[in-house]
């Protein structure tokens, strides 16, 4: 879970917390050799970077009207 935790009608991560550090630290290991990453995993990493750009954007489109309202005042 992310700090600001989940979006009124946001799906859920593609990975947990723990399912993401385990991939870091297999990935990590190999960082000066050929890494192999299962595809499972593979998938799971770029459905999380997928997730994260579409999550920015809906708290940007969130907090845009708090932020202009504070520009006019």
């Amino acid at each position: 879970m992310t700090i600001l935790g989940q979006l009124r009608d946001e799906p859920v991560e593609p990975m947990n917390r723990e399912q993401f550090e385990a991939v870091r630290k297999r990935l990590k290991a190999t960082l000066n050799g050929v890494v192999t990453v299962d595809k499972r995993d593979f998938e799971r990493l770029i459905f999380e970077v997928i997730w994260l750009k579409k999550r920015l954007h809906r708290v940007e489109v969130a907090i845009q009207p708090l932020v202009e309202d504070l520009r006019k005042e």
